[in-house]
């Protein structure tokens, strides 16, 4: 299914429970006002939802990140900053930003501080995954000690809320820090437990720039065609 939202193509299968609405409406309505309403404020909420869902789905698709960009950026200017919508589009925006690893190192670190003043623990725990993650993977340097310090609270936190995805990243980064640092018993353990939880998650966690890893078979439907 493909609808249009002010101008944008935007095709993901099954979004027939996702109504299109342009943001246009929000904008005329403003124009014609001189300043928001709370009917301009309906308008702008709804388009932002469905322009964070839209691109939500891109991620999970593995589509172009441009293209999950585009409905993000749209999405985190019309949603209510710092709330809980704003912030999981903001989240997605990050990953949708990878392409530029400086550019989505900062951007996970700007959700994460948001988060964090917004009381949203498990969002501003993935943005910190997140960030680790260009770090360790991409052409950073790597403070080990420190990070995997930042994965044991976030792992208490992820137990806490059970977030077995995010219990599957922190496992997954753990392993990599252990192999990293020569800790081959500690990096298989924490690997056991990274597919244990993206078992449970049933998700497919792609590591960067390496070959995605399915824990079942059954797993492949996540991936794109």
């Amino acid at each position: 299914m493909t609808w249009s939202v002010d101008g944008l193509q935007v095709g993901v299968e099954d979004r027939a429970h996702i109504p299109p609405v342009k943001p246009k409406a929000h904008r005329d309505r403003v124009q014609e006002l001189g300043h928001e309403d709370d009917h301009s404020r309906r308008l702008a909420l709804r388009a932002g939802e469905q322009l964070a869902a839209a691109g939500h789905q891109y991620l999970l698709q593995g589509d172009v990140r441009a293209s999950a960009a585009a409905s993000l950026l749209r999405a985190v200017e019309l949603l209510p900053k710092d709330q809980h919508a704003w912030l999981e589009a903001s989240l997605d925006l990050a990953e949708a930003q990878r392409g530029d690893q400086e550019h989505a190192r900062q951007a996970y670190e700007t959700v994460r501080h948001a988060a964090e003043r917004a009381g949203d623990e498990r969002i501003a725990k993935h943005a910190l995954l997140g960030r680790l993650e260009i770090e360790w993977f991409g052409q950073f340097e790597g403070d080990w000690d420190q990070g995997l310090q930042e994965i044991d609270s976030a792992t208490w936190t992820f137990v806490k809320l059970s977030d077995n995805l995010g219990l599957a990243k922190a496992w997954r980064l753990k392993a990599h820090a252990y192999s990293s640092v020569g800790d081959s018993p500690k990096a298989r353990e924490a690997a056991e437990q990274a597919i244990e939880f993206v078992r449970r998650a049933d998700a497919v966690i792609v590591p960067p720039g390496c070959p995605t890893l399915l824990t079942d078979e059954d797993q492949r439907r996540h991936l794109p065609d």
